[in-house]
């Protein structure tokens, strides 16, 4: 059995993250989002920022939700937002908000209305120690369909 102090430095040794689902809302008045894709954040030893992009590869949900929906511009934004976080210089925070509002404008330029938005829900803090195993835990947690 695990002593106190065993657990508290197997804490310490994993790394911080925070997550961010990227939402999609086929209609703001009901508001009612789907959540598409997860962004995942973590800062290695040198400071540097690691950031993880993933959407969904199934949009059969968000099409029974909205059939009009741009399946072809959504699934963009994941290679799109990759590149964007992972330029250097630019912080996690102001990426995303710089993301999250040139998002909306894309769609409803697509759309010719303003009636469909794609957002990021407020970032969670995490621990991990597999960054990538974590993305994909999130992704099934929160994104994926269960059957």
């Amino acid at each position: 059995m695990k002593s106190v102090l065993e657990g508290v430095i197997g804490e310490m040794e994993r790394e911080q993250g925070v997550f961010f689902l990227i939402r999609y809302f086929p209609d703001p008045i009901r508001d009612e989002p789907l959540n598409i894709g997860v962004i995942l954040l973590s800062v290695d030893k040198s400071g540097n920022q690691l950031p993880v992009v993933r959407l969904t590869k199934n949009w059969d949900r968000v099409l029974r939700i909205d059939p009009d929906a741009d399946i072809e511009l959504l699934s963009q934004l994941e290679e799109f937002w990759q590149m964007k976080l992972s330029e250097t210089g630019s912080s996690a925070g102001a990426a995303l908000e710089q993301l999250n509002e040139s998002l909306s404008n894309t769609l409803r330029l697509e759309r010719k209305s303003s009636s469909t938005t794609v957002s990021l829900r407020d970032g969670k803090g995490l621990l991990t120690d597999n960054f990538e195993g974590e993305i994909d835990r999130l992704m099934m947690l929160y994104v994926e369909e269960r059957h």
